[in-house]
């Protein structure tokens, strides 16, 4: 059993004329008296869950003359974080866990294994980044999203 946990407590000592967001809903409450820039001294930055982690538990059993069975089941998180730098409400993702698992089979004398692996098995649909639309009306952006569940049958062999 492994884990680890992360607490990030950041935030811009100084940071004026930052790009403000755009938004049809809401308004940056941070607007400086050009009108046109944003302070985000006090804020935090892009990418920065203030928590996040994961626990591991691994099993390996050996059996017969040489074959090994082993099972890794990881569970990992993170807090809500901006995707954007200019701190969109609509670039935030929201807190989140992800279970992954794997179950494998190996031949340690021939060299061959099996695996079949499950990535994202809570199905969470996340966001990794996103940005301003430069050529679209104001306000909208283009978000890549993280691949959904999958489940893998891995084969390999060694020589």
């Amino acid at each position: 059993m492994s884990g680890n946990i992360a607490y990030l407590d950041f935030s811009w000592d100084e940071f004026t004329g930052a790009k403000c967001f755009n938004s049809a809903m809401y308004q940056p409450s941070n607007l400086e008296s050009s009108g046109k820039t944003c302070d985000l001294s006090g804020k935090t930055g892009a990418y920065a869950p203030k928590w996040s982690g994961s626990i591991n538990l691994d099993y390996i059993k050996e059996f017969g003359s040489a074959m090994e069975f082993t099972f890794n089941l990881e569970s990992e998180f993170k807090s809500r974080y901006f995707t954007n730098y200019d701190l969109n409400p609509y670039t935030a993702q929201s807190g989140y866990g992800k279970v992954n698992m794997r179950f494998g089979l190996m031949d340690l004398e021939s060299g061959w294994s099996v695996a079949l692996l499950g990535k994202n098995l809570t199905d969470k649909m996340t966001s990794s980044y996103s940005t301003d639309m430069s050529f679209a009306p104001s306000g909208m952006y283009a978000t890549w999203v993280e691949p959904g569940r999958s489940i893998t049958l891995q084969a390999g062999y060694r020589f």
